[in-house]
């Protein structure tokens, strides 16, 4: 669980992790945002990676469109809407990456079908900014405080950044 401030560069860190691991290693990941707007960002990203690797690692797309991008390691990148229909269901991954999910409508349905798909060694990245004292994203930083959620909480605050600082 990441609990974080705004453009600070965490959902661009955690996309460009999902990225490393689908070229390092054959897998199916799954990233979901919370607004198709969001998830073009996303998209965008995962383009910005491929086109400044390394010509020498010898990986390249073998499919490319508006939800999915695969490489010729047999890994398969999903990038979906939270909630849409091509996203999370029917497939298994073995990196799930949820982004902004305290923005999610209906995100305990949505979270349960995705969970499925995920095996026990798979990973799972939650992460959003806050969204208020209510839901799933809430309910699951309020359980890890606790010690009583599978996931560990990370916790990024505003004033960590100096950004969000003027001088007096």
């Amino acid at each position: 669980l990441v609990l974080k401030s705004r453009q600070m560069g965490f959902t661009t860190a955690i996309r460009a992790y999902c990225y490393k691991r689908s070229i390092e290693q054959s897998l199916r990941s799954v990233s979901m945002a919370h607004e198709d707007k969001t998830t073009q960002k996303l998209r965008r990203m995962e383009k910005i990676f491929y086109e400044h690797m390394p010509p020498v690692l010898g990986i390249h797309r073998t499919q490319d469109n508006a939800a999915t991008t695969s490489y010729s390691n047999l890994s398969e990148v999903t990038l979906a809407t939270a909630g849409s229909k091509e996203g999370g269901r029917g497939g298994t991954y073995n990196l799930f990456h949820g982004s902004e999910i305290a923005f999610w409508t209906d995100a305990a349905s949505i979270i349960a079908g995705a969970m499925q798909g995920v095996p026990k060694d798979g990973t799972v990245i939650f992460e959003s900014t806050p969204n208020g004292a209510a839901g799933l994203f809430y309910d699951e930083v309020q359980k890890a405080k606790a010690g009583e959620s599978e996931y560990t909480l990370h916790f990024y605050p505003w004033w960590w950044d100096e950004d969000y600082q003027i001088s007096l």
